[in-house]
């Protein structure tokens, strides 16, 4: 979440579908947008500061959310509630009457948190290309085993409709009135990116080629470590 809150337009590229983002030990990281996430974009009003700003108006300040420090969330609890009751997720009501007021109040708490999102995206990644490295270069994470905490095994009957999420949405969903696609081709590439192997190129190979080197030195050193405690 913190990664979004802090993305600058200046690191969007609505053409290509993509956007660089910081994790919080510093790493860049690309992310693919697919076309659903373009078409919300499209939907901004404002090409300039931070994508992601309190309110989501027109008229929305350019500054960005509180800054926590990546410590703790939040910032967005209101924005989360109200998509999280439209969306007809579970959660639970909680009403009160505030001191000096009249009217009883109630705040809907979903049951489902921002990073749960992860979760799915991780799942529905592997469910669609079955690619575990490729999961693990995208998500940003160091070790093969980070990604099979978020990740977990779909029937593959849900495939189709995962690919059909990512271009279309939900039912019902149109573009912005007045606003054509961002790109004829976004849905198109999108698609047959979710359809077929991707396209390899060297940079990605050789993340790929790092990070399984890293994880084979890391089971080294525990099994040095492993034996030495046994001699011991």
């Amino acid at each position: 979440m913190s990664e979004a809150m802090e993305l600058d337009w200046q690191s969007v590229d609505l053409k290509s579908a993509r956007c660089v983002v910081w994790q919080k030990q510093g790493n860049e990281r690309h992310v693919d947008l697919p076309p659903v996430v373009i078409r919300a974009m499209v939907s901004l009003q404002w090409r300039e500061g931070r994508v992601f700003r309190p309110g989501g108006q027109k008229g929305a300040p350019k500054e960005a959310y509180h800054d926590t420090g990546r410590q703790y969330g939040g910032q967005i609890k209101s924005g989360w509630s109200y998509a999280c009751k439209r969306a007809g997720l579970p959660g639970t009501v909680r009403r009160w009457t505030p001191k000096s007021a009249r009217r009883e109040k109630e705040w809907f708490v979903p049951d489902i948190i921002p990073h749960g999102l992860r979760h799915t995206w991780t799942s529905w990644h592997y469910s669609v290309h079955k690619d575990i490295m490729r999961l693990q270069y995208d998500g940003g994470w160091s070790t093969v085993a980070m990604v099979s905490r978020y990740a977990k095994l779909m029937p593959d009957v849900y495939r189709d409709e995962i690919i059909r999420w990512w271009r279309d949405g939900p039912e019902g969903l149109e573009w912005p009135e007045g606003e054509p696609s961002p790109s004829g081709r976004v849905s198109v590439q999108n698609e047959q990116a979710a359809s077929f192997p991707p396209q390899e190129d060297k940079a990605l190979l050789l993340a790929r080629a790092l990070l399984v080197a890293q994880e084979i030195i890391e089971r080294q050193y525990e099994t040095i470590i492993s034996l030495e405690r046994a001699q011991k």
